[in-house]
């Protein structure tokens, strides 16, 4: 399965089997981007999205998911950029972050 695949047909995980873990913003989010950022052996210029050390809001996401972030490896994932996501697939996976960051 694609990466594209798997960000718009985001498979539940049976084994955690409770709403918050098979929502479709955790879907999104293991499709799209824990990937690269929940890696067992993530790279060390790919930060863990759930430790930062500085506040981000849906709006700080919204923009890196967008558009990308500039001289990284961080694609941009809207449809406009040619990336697999829509608006609301951004402002959900957006929401997700924003609430699950420190968890």
């Amino acid at each position: 399965m694609t990466l594209e695949q798997r960000i718009l047909f985001p498979q539940r995980n049976p084994a955690r089997p409770d709403s918050w873990q098979n929502g479709p913003r955790t879907l999104l989010y293991q499709a799209g981007c824990a990937i690269c950022h929940d890696a067992e052996h993530r790279a060390e210029m790919v930060p863990d999205l759930h430790t930062l050390k500085h506040p981000a809001t849906a709006d700080y996401w919204t923009q890196w998911i967008t558009a990308s972030k500039p001289a990284s490896m961080m694609p941009a994932f809207t449809k406009s950029h040619d990336g697999p996501l829509n608006e609301q697939q951004i402002a959900s996976l957006a929401d997700y972050l924003e609430m699950s960051k420190g968890s």
